[in-house]
């Protein structure tokens, strides 16, 4: 029996961790079917970062529902995040805001918001709980 294709969603998809991740699913064994890299955007809007807002997490997720339809969200990898490279004298309550923003409140946010999409994923699949496998 061949393997059902999945469907994924990664942040933080444009360089180490993340990149390496898509070639994986991109080139391994286990077919993907639908693979979303996400990551923030070059130029000068990537000061912003959409991992922290709550309104493009919202679209996003949306998005995403309307591609993946009733099958869901089979595996969701929460791999985007930031360090500030400064030492204890030049890091500012700012920058820590900044950290704690991305790397623990936008994870929580992508989470709730997709949740929906994984359920159906885990719904879909027949078999109980919710699993990647």
């Amino acid at each position: 029996m061949a393997a059902r294709a999945v469907s994924v969603y990664i942040t933080g998809a444009n360089r180490g961790l993340g990149l390496e991740m898509v070639k994986q699913m991109v080139e391994g064994s286990r077919p993907v079917g639908k693979l979303f890299a996400c990551c923030r955007e070059d130029g000068p809007r990537a000061e912003v970062s959409h991992a922290t807002d709550l309104c493009s997490i919202k679209l996003c997720a949306k998005q995403v529902g309307s591609v993946v339809g009733t099958g869901g969200l089979n595996l969701l990898i929460n791999n985007a995040g930031m360090l500030v490279k400064a030492n204890l004298q030049e890091t500012t309550t700012e920058d820590m805001q900044n950290t704690f923003n991305t790397n623990v409140i936008g994870p929580m946010n992508i989470i709730k918001e997709f949740l929906p999409h994984l359920r159906a994923a885990a719904k879909a699949s027949g078999m109980p709980g919710m699993s990647s496998s």
